[in-house]
Formats: structure tokens, sequence, C-alpha cells
């Protein structure tokens, strides 16, 4: 009887070598993520960017005098403000305390996050409301309702599309599946987060030079 000895022809260990080249893997992949989102982000900036250049260059000019909108809802919009502000702070505090390796305080600051973020379009839905009650016309005969509700409505949409991941980032949050050295989805969030904060802001100076 023959016996076939087989002997491997090299070794399955897992070298250094191996081990970064795997890191280095891992690692173009969150920038492939990363990239991605900042791609998106740009896009959204052409579309938030167009629609406020074309009122304030082509449709403000022609708009005859008519009566603002912003005594009406400015006490709102400076609260939708604060609390849009606010919210970008609380997810920066969440994301330096992650970055700490400190659970606790991230998932209180993401919590804290999606309350402001939800507290935010409380305020808009309030702003809204106001605005239908004070009986201005919310056609075109009305350049400035017109347009505080299509920039703010626009904005909303995104806040929505933006509340659906921060509420899945708190909760896996919550459920301690971050840690300081593997949060990118967390981070990709909160550069979109961040993003519809300079938005606001830029829509509200928009408004501002529309209703002076």
């Amino acid at each position: 009887m023959v016996f076939l000895q087989l002997r491997p022809t090299g070794s399955y260990d897992l070298k250094s070598d191996d081990l970064e080249a795997i890191r280095r893997a891992g690692d173009q992949s969150k920038g492939v993520g990363t990239l991605g989102v900042k791609l998106f982000l740009a896009s959204l900036s052409f579309l938030f960017g167009a629609s406020i250049l074309l009122y304030l260059v082509v449709l403000l000019p022609a708009a005859p005098p008519e009566q603002p909108v912003l005594p009406v809802v400015g006490l709102g919009l400076a609260l939708s403000t604060m609390v849009m502000l606010a919210s970008s702070f609380t997810y920066w505090l969440a994301l330096r305390a992650i970055g700490e390796d400190d659970r606790q305080a991230f998932r209180r600051m993401m919590t804290w996050t999606l309350v402001l973020g939800l507290g935010f379009m409380a305020s808009q839905g309030y702003n809204w409301w106001e605005l239908v009650a004070s009986g201005l016309p919310l056609d075109a005969s009305n350049r400035y309702s017109a347009l505080f509700l299509v920039m703010t409505v626009l904005h909303a949409l995104h806040v929505v599309g933006g509340l659906i991941p921060l509420a899945v980032v708190t909760a896996k949050a919550r459920r301690g599946e971050y840690t300081a050295k593997s949060h990118e989805g967390a981070t990709n969030v909160s550069l979109y987060w961040h993003f519809l904060d300079v938005v606001w802001l830029l829509m509200l100076v928009a408004i501002v030079i529309a209703t002076a």
C-alpha cells in the first residue's frame, strides 16, 4: 500500500504585511464612502445655489412692492436658526466624544441632535402656519411669500432626508456599535447635517435681502 504524503507548498499564516494590506483596503473603502458623500453634497450645492441665485438675480428685481413676509415669521425664523445651529453643535460634541471613545457622551449627544432636528421641523411647521394665518398670498402674486415657501420647503425635504440616517446613527450609538476607531457612518452623516446648517444660513440671508 502506498501512502501519499501531502505537504503544504506555503504558509497560510497571516503576516504583518498581509494584515497591513487588509487594513489599507479597509481604509480605502472608508475613503470611497466619504468621497461619495462629498460628491453628493457638491451636487446639492448646485441645486440650492441655483435656487437662491435664480430668485435674487432674476425674480427679485422684477418683483413689485409687496408686503414682506419677514415681519410675519421673523421670530419663528430666529427660533429655527437657533435650533439648527444647536443640532450641529451637539453633533460636533458627539463626534468629539466618540473620538475619545466616550460612548456614553456620544449616545447622549446623538440623542440630543436627533431631538433638535425634529424640533427644527416643528419650528418650520409653526412658521408655515403663521404665514398661512397672516393672510398673505402664497402664490406668485407675492414673490416674498413664494420665496419663503420654496426655499424653506426645499430645505425641509432635505432635512427629513437627513433625519432618517440620523435616526439610524443614533440607534446604533445607543446599541454601542461605534468605537473611537470605527465611526465612519456617523462622520459621513455629520457632513450632510452640517451642510444643511450652512444652506439654512445662506437661505436666511437670501430671505432677509429679499424682504429688507
